[in-house]
């Protein structure tokens, strides 16, 4: 990967980071988390339009490969965060982060299935490894709430298959040569909005009716930051994802920067997070990972 894109990488993941600590702010004050996540996304396809260079030609361009930008929609926004938000109600946040976390093994897994050019191979693999013990250690002092065992696999199991629907989506991305003649922002805006669409119907059916008048401002603000976030964050990611030099597996190594981001974060923001042996010993870990990852990739080029 050039200097760019890792740059974009590390830019999205950064911003991916701060999306729990928005997401927790928005819930608390508006318990309806389908329909609070179809809000941010249509507003997250909206944001975007504003700097459609050229409405005639990105409409025409979408409605020339619509199957494929459904689908786009449908894993990468409404089944990703359907799973991702209901799993995250069922079980521990560690638990959580250490699910989502490992994306990058699951890229490299489903990559190694799906991609005849993206094998793994043992230094690959072992480098993903090292990034997976830096997560675990990570969110060892986060602590495991008391719930039932069915209950916390039937979310680590939504958890799972919102993570691999997210790789699967990168893929299709990626690999689609129908969607390298849209523009990345031009998809992102419209699967964004598909996708909100999606879950905000979702929420009508399973939550009723939505009611976000007169909440507080911190609603307001992290619904509108959630919102930016999605719209930058993304439209970096499937630029990245429409560059043939790009692997899937390799870009979702920078995925393990997410969690470390959040811990970070917290520390910044929540007067009861520090840092303490466990967390920085991950830290450490995953940024070896990745050094351990694309020296392999260096050296194999």
């Amino acid at each position: 990967m050039k200097m760019s894109h890792v740059s974009g990488a590390v830019v999205a993941c950064l911003l991916w980071s701060t999306a729990f600590a928005a997401v927790k702010l928005g819930l608390e004050d508006y318990s309806k988390p389908f329909t609070f996540a179809g809000i941010r996304f249509i507003i997250s396809g909206l944001l975007l339009l504003p700097f459609w260079s050229d409405y005639r030609a990105g409409f025409k361009s979408v409605a020339g490969c619509y199957q494929t930008v459904l689908l786009t929609a449908f894993f990468n926004t409404f089944v990703l965060y359907a799973l991702f938000f209901k799993g995250l109600d069922l079980v521990p946040g560690a638990v959580a982060a250490i699910v989502t976390g490992a994306a990058p093994l699951i890229a490299a897994v489903m990559g190694h299935f799906l991609m005849p050019e993206e094998r793994l191979s043992r230094g690959k693999f072992f480098a993903v490894m090292v990034g997976m013990c830096g997560l675990v250690l990570i969110t060892l002092n986060k602590g495991y709430a008391d719930r039932p065992a069915s209950t916390q696999l039937a979310g680590i199991a939504m958890l799972f298959a919102a993570s691999c629907s997210s790789v699967f989506g990168n893929i299709l991305v990626s690999k689609t040569s129908s969607l390298s003649a849209i523009n990345p922002l031009v998809l992102n805006s419209v699967q964004l909005f598909l996708g909100g669409l999606g879950l905000l119907l979702l929420g009508l059916v399973w939550e009723g009716a939505p009611d976000i008048m007169n909440r507080s401002s911190a609603f307001y603000l992290a619904l509108l930051w959630l919102s930016l976030l999605s719209a930058v964050a993304f439209s970096i990611w499937f630029a990245l994802l429409t560059q043939p030099e790009v692997k899937v597996s390799d870009l979702n190594q920078w995925k393990f920067l997410v969690p470390m981001f959040g811990a970070a974060f917290s520390w910044l923001i929540l007067p009861d997070e520090h840092p303490g042996f466990h967390t920085i010993s991950g830290m450490a870990l995953i940024v070896t990972a990745l050094l351990l990852y694309y020296r392999r990739r260096a050296t194999s080029s």
